[in-house]
């Protein structure tokens, strides 16, 4: 009687003999394989324990020195960047501060020294009375206030910031219970607010640039059309048009809570009313007490082309031809926006002088040199990502072939340059270029609130972009179209191309008011 097969083929040795399951891998090995196939699980099983081991060791680091985050090494890079800054600003308003103390000093020794010849010389003839000896004593104690208490200076904290705000994001986990409310956006992250303009926490598709060395990296001074980065990343919020016009799903975008009220019958000698108000105020009125003094004329020297701009400037000209496209210059340089866009207001840079009201007749006058402040406008336009399209209506739009991605971003993060735009405006405005404002804030609205490309200008552009704009009539239908563009995006709607601002006729007064001027 032939003994029964029982005999199977190992996995390993690859020959009949007795073999045993593997419930595992459900693979059959002879009994010295299978031994052997016992060992390698149990050495796959000590590795697994030691990665356990590594990982829990990790941990036990971190809960010990928090401070090795990564986002803290970022943390304390913002926080050296922004002293630097500081101290910067700092150094520039000690050197004014001297500067003027010292003819400041000037002043009140040349009185003194004054009223010492009149002691001296009474003295000397012996001829005074009561009235004498009150007068000396009076004017001793005047120029002892002056001293003690200057009028001449004090410190202005601008409601600008031109330092960057950094904000920590927490979100959520996919287990996390949402809130009660699904439009509140706030229960999906904590933000903690740095020094700064306030800016509207909503997410942008638009990464910040980081540092200098990102920055560096992503705008290095090439050609006009490689020298932003290409931005091949699609973002999923994004498609297309029939006319090849990107333009973001509105039903991706959360709610704004923002209202666009007008205000322009505020009071302006409440005590409610705000230092920027009646800054802007002022300069709606055409800085009413300033005054013009004839000996000073370096804006229309150097709009002229006669001089250069300082620090480290250059003649105008030069700098239209030359720093176009230079990116990290107009970043990094804190020089020159003082120059090309001079008001009559003070400035920080003490090389730069405060625009005279004779200075915005004889540059109105000169075709050549109100050519040059649209070249400067056309300059920065192209810095923050967008172009002129006409010159006579102000039609502005995103630079073409997707190199305005790397402006909007950090135009988006850099909210210095909120400051500067403010500037700008204003400029215009003191010029033949009012006509210019509405359409950059129309362009600024539909990408802060429909595209959400520039969602951090938003709240600058609310509270005092649109208040340069010195019709009533002007700002009441600019704020009117932001009204109209929340509500498509709150529906969840993306409102039609044909969906404009539209300007308002300027009334009778202001058509006067503009001939007087220009």
């Amino acid at each position: 009687m032939a003994m029964t097969n029982n005999k199977t083929l190992c996995f390993t040795c690859n020959k009949e003999k007795i073999t045993y399951a593997c419930e595992g891998c459900s693979k059959r090995f002879c009994l010295i394989h299978l031994t052997e196939h016992q060992q390698i699980l149990n050495e796959e099983l000590n590795h697994i324990i030691n990665d356990y081991d590594e990982f829990k060791q990790r941990i036990n680091e971190q809960k010990q020195n928090p401070q090795s985050h990564s986002l803290i090494k970022q943390i304390n890079q913002w926080e050296t960047n922004s002293i630097e800054i500081i101290q910067q600003k700092a150094q520039e308003c000690r050197k004014i501060v001297i500067k003027s103390s010292k003819t400041f000093i000037d002043d009140i020794e040349m009185k003194f020294n004054n009223l010492s010849e009149q002691i001296k010389q009474i003295h000397k003839e012996n001829e005074f009375n009561e009235i004498n000896l009150n007068y000396l004593r009076n004017q001793l104690m005047k120029i002892t206030q002056e001293l003690s208490n200057p009028s001449n200076m004090s410190i202005q904290q601008n409601s600008q910031s031109f330092i960057n705000d950094i904000s920590v994001i927490l979100l959520k986990s996919c287990g996390t219970t949402r809130g009660n409310d699904p439009d509140d956006n706030d229960s999906n992250k904590k933000s903690i607010q740095k020094t700064g303009q306030s800016q509207l926490q909503q997410p942008s598709s638009y990464d910040r640039i980081d540092s200098d060395e990102d920055f560096h990296n992503q705008w290095s001074k090439k050609s006009k059309k490689s020298n932003m980065i290409s931005d091949d990343d699609d973002d999923d919020n994004i498609n297309r048009d029939g006319s090849g016009r990107h333009t973001r799903s509105s039903a991706t975008l959360s709610k704004l809570r923002i209202n666009f009220d007008d205000s322009d019958d505020e009071n302006e000698d409440s005590r409610h009313y705000s230092y920027s108000k009646r800054d802007i105020a002022e300069y709606r009125n055409h800085y009413p007490n300033a005054r013009s003094n004839p000996k000073i004329h370096d804006n229309y020297d150097f709009y002229t082309n006669q001089i250069r701009s300082h620090p480290d400037g250059d003649l105008i000209d030069n700098i239209h031809k030359n720093w176009l496209g230079d990116y990290r210059k107009l970043e990094f340089h804190h020089g020159y926006i003082q120059w090309l866009f001079p008001l009559q207001e003070c400035d920080l840079n003490i090389s730069s002088e405060q625009l005279q009201k004779h200075e915005i007749e004889s540059i109105s006058k000169n075709e050549k040199a109100l050519e040059r402040l649209l070249t400067s406008y056309k300059l920065m336009l192209d810095f923050y990502g967008f172009e002129l399209v006409d010159e006579n209506t102000g039609e502005i739009r995103r630079l073409s072939d997707d190199s305005y991605k790397s402006c909007f971003r950090n135009l988006n993060s850099a909210s210095h340059n909120y400051l500067r735009i403010t500037r700008i405006l204003k400029c215009l405005g003191e010029f033949k270029y009012e006509y210019l404002k509405f359409p950059f804030l129309a362009a600024i609205l539909r990408e802060s609130i429909t595209e959400n490309t520039l969602s951090n200008c938003l709240r600058s552009c609310k509270d005092y972009w649109i208040e340069t704009l010195r019709s009533p009539e002007e700002r009441r239908a600019i704020r009117q179209y932001a009204r109209e563009l929340v509500e498509y995006r709150n529906k969840g709607m993306t409102p039609p191309k044909s969906h404009k601002a539209h300007r308002p006729r300027p009334t009778s007064a202001v058509r006067k008011q503009i001939d007087v001027e220009h």
